[in-house]
């Protein structure tokens, strides 16, 4: 099983033999499991890290600057993947940034490492699918 421990606001993988194993954050405060494979990798949302918080920062301000008909949504949390005692922002390992692409969470990942969440592409809210080249 998956979450998070809510004293600690920290992703969490619960093994059947009762051991825990605490997944760590991307930035200072939260982050949240939401699925497990077979393989023990996990995805889930975390708190960005500071460079990506101030990026969101600046958007949200220039928003406010902006119409209606031109919306920027940025996300306050950022989808990650975890294996093997390591958390990486899904953003970095995808180089989403080239693509004009932002992934705020990662919902499920299957057997085969395909990870499926929601993310934004130009502002505007979407759903995407990952399907690993290695």
């Amino acid at each position: 099983r998956v979450g998070n421990v809510n004293t600690e606001a920290t992703a969490t993988l619960w093994h059947p033999d009762g051991n825990i194993i605490t997944l760590g954050k991307l930035g200072q405060y939260w982050s949240e499991a939401l699925a497990l494979n077979d393989e023990g990798q996990v995805v889930g949302h975390s708190e960005p890290p500071v460079r990506n918080r101030m990026i969101n920062r600046a958007y949200m301000k220039l928003q406010e600057w902006l119409s209606n008909d031109l919306r920027i949504r940025m996300s306050w949390e950022t989808a990650f993947f975890w294996e093997k005692g390591i958390m990486y922002d899904l953003n970095d390992l995808a180089q989403t940034d080239l693509l004009g692409v932002y992934l705020s969470s990662a919902n499920d990942i299957n057997n085969s490492g395909e990870i499926v969440g929601n993310g934004y592409f130009s502002g505007q809210s979407m759903a995407y699918i990952l399907t690993p080249t290695e």
